[in-house]
């Protein structure tokens, strides 16, 4: 005698797909904060592997970090005239040797659109570190999601930043100045980190490589950008790294009196 075969009811069905539904809901948000908090440990260890770089070049030089002359922080070389194209002594070519594994300057929240810079990337404008790499350092400009800050010299006007100011909504600054050397390397001052600055110049533009970002480029409010509860790491001169929020940030230093850096 063969047994009957239960088939389940569509309310059964629908029980089940809510269930489903209901463990998803609380499940994924764990795994997203799980999955994001991987990539930020990644990030950590990039900032934390590109200042033992710094420091190791420091070490081998007098206790001085290489001289960072170019347009900005985000730079590791920069073209500001045709001349300026066989420039020697800039900070890639200097410190390529001491990062080795490239793929430490390429931070894995900021690799999903909008923000895709992969350091492999070059076109007739310039490239990322990889790139660069790839091509025996024959590109014009080379930039990160990183920015270096130590020993920093504006390459248009020569002047160091200034760490004494106030910025556009009357908020003064807070910033010691970068180091030039390691024995300035203190807990007290910056050495790594990704960008938030505003530009004076013009319109008046921000501009946010950060972790959660959401337009690279933009002229809203600049509570669009500091109401954020999203952290983002900042390397400090003397090897270790901080989380700091995004709602936390603060004017720290001003280059070329145009570029306002927030960290």
């Amino acid at each position: 005698m063969s047994k009957k075969q239960h088939a389940f009811t569509l309310i059964e069905l629908l029980v089940v797909i809510a269930i489903i539904a209901l463990l998803m809901a609380v499940i994924m948000p764990a795994m997203n904060k799980a999955k994001y908090l991987a990539r930020r440990m990644v990030c950590t260890a990039n900032i934390k592997n590109q200042a033992l770089a710094q420091k190791t070049y420091a070490s081998d030089y007098n206790g001085k970090f290489h001289s960072h002359t170019d347009s900005g922080p985000t730079y590791a070389k920069s073209t500001v005239g045709p001349n300026d194209r066989q420039h020697k002594d800039n900070l890639y070519l200097a410190m390529i040797g001491y990062v080795g594994d490239v793929e430490i300057m390429s931070c894995p929240i900021l690799k999903a659109p909008p923000l895709r810079q992969s350091i492999y990337k070059a076109n007739d404008w310039g490239g990322g570190w990889g790139a660069a790499y790839e091509r025996d350092g024959n590109i014009n400009n080379i930039t990160g999601q990183y920015l270096w800050v130590a020993n920093y010299k504006s390459k248009n006007d020569g002047k160091e930043p200034d760490y004494d100011f106030v910025d556009g909504r009357g908020v003064p600054s807070q910033g010691m100045p970068w180091p030039k050397n390691d024995s300035e390397a203190s807990s007290q001052r910056a050495f790594i980190m990704h960008r938030v600055s505003f530009s004076i110049a013009g319109i008046g533009r921000y501009r946010d490589i950060t972790h959660g970002s959401k337009k690279l480029l933009t002229e809203s409010p600049e509570d669009d950008i500091f109401s954020s509860s999203v952290d983002n790491p900042i390397g400090l001169a003397d090897g270790s790294v901080d989380i700091n929020l995004k709602r936390d940030m603060k004017p720290r230093a001003k280059i070329r009196e145009k570029t306002i850096f927030y960290y």
